[in-house]
């Protein structure tokens, strides 16, 4: 659990990007990295899945972190050279995106067989570090890329050049504590080995199995309901982690550097160490009632934010202005750190021995959330504003939609069982094959 963690916290240097990106040169500057990442993830999913199985999930990781690491670290030099955005955002959002295919979710199977009963804690943990991620990499960033402080020059919100002149560095530095923090995270991963290695139940397990079993996963209506809900509750926060801190200076609240540094430490921590929280709430009451009370709190705080983004609430002073933009902010981040742990959770819950593979297949609904924002922008001509109020109806809806998920018997069910069984009876399981494969 620990060495999987350490892993998703050189993956959550993902949501540090709208943090660091004001330091680099303004040509580089995309809000559309984000959805790059996923867009990468869904194109090779299909190519990557049997590798994946092949590989086994351990030596996945370590070759697709260092994948991770080793694409930050190019990046830099087509910024240094001068190189197009299209040079960098093939190696930054692209290749980052394809590698993290093979290590986002494959971790989380190897930590469910070692605390089969407490599956929604075990994920909240590890996806703590996706979070908790971007927490450690804003502030690394910012050190990094302003190590004296400078403020933006009025007037035009630009950083000196010397800050801009340092971003390649930055980026280098930045890649090679992903992958040192990846290395050493891989060498704590452990696959425990609960039965003889002849035994019916280890060759369920087997390759083809899970093949076998993933094209019916991905059609069954949880999964589809499940997409949904991703699809519908997800497009606010992927809009503010995009925009909060170049909204905030817009709108005069976030008036210095340190400012937009420490919010966006506090909103890492919230997403970070909300997700062990909400993984619990999952084992204890299902899925339904804790995924309708984010995406309801969600919907407040995306009112708040958009409000105060917008320039309403005047009459308030500036202060109370900017706690309300700051805790409203840090409220999304924490409701992305909680829709994050009860898809995961619900996908252990219901999909067995491919809960991983199904979790990253999920990626096609966080992908089309993530692009909600810059499409409604390019394509309708909408204000942030309006984007905000349009996903904040969308999180309600998602909400409702979460009530007819259900809760049914799962794959996961009869694989603790046989489990259970083996450990009792120190034996091969009889027919565990025949009977999970008819499940």
């Amino acid at each position: 659990v620990v060495g999987a963690l350490m892993v998703q916290i050189m993956l959550g240097s993902y949501y540090s990007w709208p943090s660091i990106m004001v330091y680099a040169p303004p040509e580089y500057r995309t809000t559309w990295v984000m959805s790059g990442i996923m867009l990468s993830n869904i194109a090779a999913l299909p190519f990557l899945s049997r590798a994946i199985i092949r590989l086994g999930p351990i030596k996945s990781v370590a070759i697709g972190s260092q994948i991770c690491a080793l694409a930050v670290f190019l990046s830099s030099f087509v910024i240094q050279n001068g190189g197009t955005l299209g040079a960098f955002f093939s190696l930054y959002a692209c290749l980052f995106g394809v590698a993290m295919t093979m290590v986002f979710s494959t971790p989380l199977p190897l930590a469910w067989q070692w605390f089969p009963g407490r599956k929604g804690l075990v994920s909240g943990l590890i996806l703590a570090g996706f979070g908790s991620g971007s927490m450690l990499f804003n502030v690394l960033g910012s050190k990094f890329a302003n190590p004296g402080g400078c403020a933006p020059i009025p007037g035009t919100g630009e950083f000196p050049n010397e800050v801009i002149d340092r971003f390649p560095l930055v980026l280098r530095k930045l890649a090679v504590i992903y992958s040192l923090l990846s290395l050493v995270g891989v060498s704590l991963m452990r696959e425990p080995k609960l039965y003889p290695a002849d035994s019916k139940y280890a060759a369920v397990r087997k390759n083809s199995e899970r093949r076998a079993m993933l094209g019916p996963s991905i059609r069954s209506r949880k999964f589809l309901v499940l997409l949904a809900m991703v699809f519908l509750s997800f497009a606010g926060a992927y809009s503010v982690a995009n925009i909060y801190r170049t909204l905030g200076q817009s709108a005069g609240i976030l008036t210095t550097d340190a400012a937009g540094m420490q919010l966006g430490v506090l909103a890492g921590f919230a997403n970070g160490f909300s997700k062990p929280v909400w993984g619990s709430l999952v084992d204890k009451y299902g899925v339904g009632g804790p995924w309708a009370f984010v995406c309801v709190l969600q919907c407040l705080a995306l009112t708040v934010f958009a409000t105060i983004g917008g320039g309403g609430l005047t009459s308030l002073s500036v202060p109370t202005r900017s706690l309300l933009f700051g805790a409203a902010t840090v409220s999304v981040y924490a409701c992305l750190g909680g829709l994050s742990a009860i898809s995961s959770t619900a996908c252990s819950r219901e999909f067995g021995p491919v809960a991983d593979l199904v979790f990253s297949c999920l990626f096609v609904g966080f992908a089309t959330a993530s692009m909600m924002g810059p499409l409604m922008m390019n394509v309708f001509d909408l204000s942030l504003t309006q984007i905000l109020r349009v996903a904040a109806i969308l999180s309600l809806i998602g909400g409702v939609v979460s009530q007819t998920f259900g809760r049914q018997p799962s794959v996961t069910q009869a694989v603790e069982d046989e489990r259970k069984a083996a450990l009792d009876t120190q034996q091969d399981p009889q027919g565990s094959a025949e009977v999970l494969v008819e499940v």
